[in-house]
């Protein structure tokens, strides 16, 4: 039976997946807006406890057990609500901390550049936002 199951996991308490994942059926692993200003301590290293670690230690410990189990994830720098629009602080660049700390957990990375046109399009924004 095909289907598509979502389930709330707190990387940040347990790398561990919960036990209601049923990892031998795993096909394939989706995120987005997995990765954002507010969830790193640091501005510019992912920290050993830091949300963007925690998510890339969790990230490596579902795929590597299951060789060529791959995720798609859809990440993007954005300012956040708090700081309003406007120039981007240096601590809401996420995206990067996040790869590096994947690249600490041996994960292979294939980024694909989205243009900043095509993400205002998508989001629904104009030039000027």
């Amino acid at each position: 039976e095909e289907h598509v199951s979502a389930l709330f996991w707190n990387w940040e308490t347990s790398a561990t997946p919960p036990t209601e994942v049923p990892l031998d059926d795993i096909d394939l692993v989706l995120g987005t807006d997995i990765v954002y200003a507010g969830t790193a301590e640091d501005d510019t290293v992912a920290t050993p406890t830091s949300s963007t670690s925690c998510l890339a230690k969790a990230l490596a410990g579902l795929l590597k057990p299951r060789p060529g189990l791959k995720a798609l994830l859809l990440l993007a720098d954005r300012p956040s609500l708090e700081r309003g629009h406007g120039k981007r602080k240096r601590s809401e660049r996420q995206v990067p901390q996040f790869l590096g700390a994947c690249s600490l957990q041996e994960l292979t990375v294939n980024e694909l550049e989205v243009t900043a046109s095509l993400l205002r399009a998508a989001l629904g924004c104009s030039a000027q936002d």
